[in-house]
């Protein structure tokens, strides 16, 4: 059974069909070769497809993945999330814009109503 706190290579040494004797065979569960065997990629900070298709799953059933994960994110930087931005209204955003269209919409009127207000005085 898996610690709660638990290391990446602590898990993958349980949990990796494909480590064998400290080794990667390079197979994967069809028996289908995906690459040359030797060393652990991850071991070499490289990512592994198969990890991330396999084994990192049995991760989020046993309740460590957090821990895994956080780990394997220095890894393997295309699975790193991005920080979700959101807006002051709490609207998530997408990327390139300031302000949702609830809050623009709003923010736009407010500066309309102003600059009418100058020129009328004016």
């Amino acid at each position: 059974m898996i610690r709660n706190k638990t290391t990446l290579w602590e898990f993958i040494r349980q949990e990796c069909a494909c480590l064998v004797g400290g080794e990667c065979i390079g197979v994967d569960a069809f028996g289908v070769g995906f690459r040359e065997q030797g060393k652990c990629r991850i071991l070499s900070s490289r990512p592994c497809e198969y990890f991330v298709k396999a084994v990192l799953p049995i991760a989020n059933v046993i309740g460590c993945y957090d821990q895994v994960m956080k780990q394997y994110q220095d890894i393997d930087l295309s699975i790193r999330k991005e920080k979700v931005r959101v807006c002051s209204c709490g609207a998530e955003l997408s990327k390139r814009e300031r302000f949702c269209i609830r809050c623009r919409k709003a923010r736009r009127r407010k500066t309309d109503r102003e600059n009418h207000r100058k020129s009328k005085a004016a």
